[in-house]
């Protein structure tokens, strides 16, 4: 089912469920005649109740991932049954012994509090969204280091096995297989120095077509890549 048609039927199940409330709030209208304004109160209540409940689900996404879903959903869903407590004991009271007016201050100030708890779930949200997307910006140089290595471990894979330059580009795999996520932007641009270094190498012709050529300027390469590895290695 695609995004838009998740999207319909929430509305719809939404729809179709405020429909239901205010079915019910007609039909037992009557019993209270009485009590009308404290009847009245009731249903603003349930109402926002129903409408606390499903805001998640109308208005929620999964974009921010498990761990962003879960943190804001945990504050969020104890934000909520401290205001269904809140509000089910104003309705209580409001049919018994306590002036109308009390209630609806104790409900007021009961959904005050809820929307901070609102606001909370979202900045937990945001925090774990933005510490994720940090987290993937320090691993994407990393990363493609780790998939050029593998590439040209793969290339070398066709030379023979006592072939210096199969050697060495197998270590240079195995070396970005430990390579930890730079914390700095100039441990990032020096991931990219080394991408660039490492392109030079994988388009050598003596990984792309085995010729056994002079080695001269592949070792020039090779050394220049190990060079800033080692330092990039001692940055943090």
């Amino acid at each position: 089912m695609k995004k838009n048609e998740h999207l319909a039927v929430r509305v719809v199940i939404f729809v179709a469920g405020i429909v239901v409330l205010g079915l019910a709030f007609a039909l037992l209208s009557p019993l209270f005649e009485r009590m009308m304004p404290e009847y009245i109160f009731a249903c603003v209540s349930v109402s926002l109740l129903y409408l606390a409940v499903f805001l998640p689900l109308l208005l929620g996404s999964a974009r921010g991932g498990i761990a962003s879903l879960a943190a804001a959903g945990a504050v969020y869903w104890k934000g909520l049954a401290a205001y269904f407590t809140a509000s089910v004991v104003a309705i209580v009271l409001a049919f018994t012994f306590l002036p109308l007016v009390i209630s609806i201050v104790i409900q007021l100030v009961a959904l005050f509090v809820f929307v901070i708890w609102v606001c909370l779930a979202l900045v937990a949200k945001g925090h774990i969204e933005s510490t994720a997307r940090d987290e993937d910006i320090k691993m994407s140089g990393v990363t493609a280091l780790r998939s050029k290595a593998s590439r040209l471990a793969a290339l070398a894979a066709g030379l023979e096995k006592g072939d210096s330059m199969r050697a060495a580009a197998e270590k240079i795999a195995e070396d970005m297989r430990y390579l930890s996520p730079g914390n700095t932007a100039e441990a990032q641009d020096m991931e990219r120095s080394m991408l660039a270094a490492l392109d030079t190498i994988l388009t050598d012709s003596y990984f792309i077509s085995g010729e056994k050529g002079p080695t001269a300027a592949l070792e020039s390469k090779l050394k220049n890549f190990d060079a800033l590895y080692r330092v990039r290695k001692n940055m943090r």
